[in-house]
């Protein structure tokens, strides 16, 4: 049975989710963040953030729907972001997709592919502290942002954003 839930319940499910499916990734390098590319980077080379995308509320829903419930069609915003010296074009290329030495930051495309198994894998789907699922449509990829480079604080660093697709409904009780 799909239980009523709140857009933050979900960002949460979705953070542990990562947290917990990727062994890179903790608590200090993977956060629930107001902005895809955050003000600033902890400690380390990586972070990944969870964010609210854009959405829609698609009138058909809303016609005749009630008064009770609003749904939108609502993105989420997974954003892998490696650390990287600006002024070094091949150090960047080996940030984006080149092979991670021991002891190196994981790369921009080792981390997109980490997170799309977490996300997509068969044997996941957000639930509630009870087990229940708190989705009524599965989370699909919509698509994924060229790497770029973004200031995050005083550091340098390529990031990509991960958007996926999912309906919120809203309660208006």
């Amino acid at each position: 049975m799909i239980q009523r839930t709140d857009q933050i319940e979900i960002l949460h499910a979705i953070t542990e989710r990562l947290i917990s499916s990727i062994d890179l990734l903790n608590d200090s390098n993977c956060w629930l963040s107001d902005q895809a590319v955050p003000g600033s980077m902890p400690a380390g080379r990586f972070a990944v953030t969870v964010s609210v995308g854009a959405g829609r509320f698609p009138h058909e829903y809303f016609d005749g729907g009630g008064v009770d419930t609003l749904t939108e069609d609502g993105a989420i915003v997974i954003t892998p972001i490696v650390s990287s010296p600006a002024d070094r074009p091949k150090r960047a290329w080996k940030t984006i997709g080149g092979r991670a030495q021991r002891g190196d930051a994981p790369t921009l495309i080792q981390l997109k592919q980490l997170i799309l198994k977490a996300m997509l894998s068969e044997d996941w789907e957000p639930t509630n502290e009870s087990g229940d699922a708190i989705l009524r449509d599965m989370i699909s990829p919509l698509d994924s942002s060229a790497p770029a480079d973004v200031r995050v604080g005083e550091t340098v660093a390529i990031a990509m954003q991960i958007r996926f697709s999912t309906a919120f409904d809203w309660s208006l009780e």
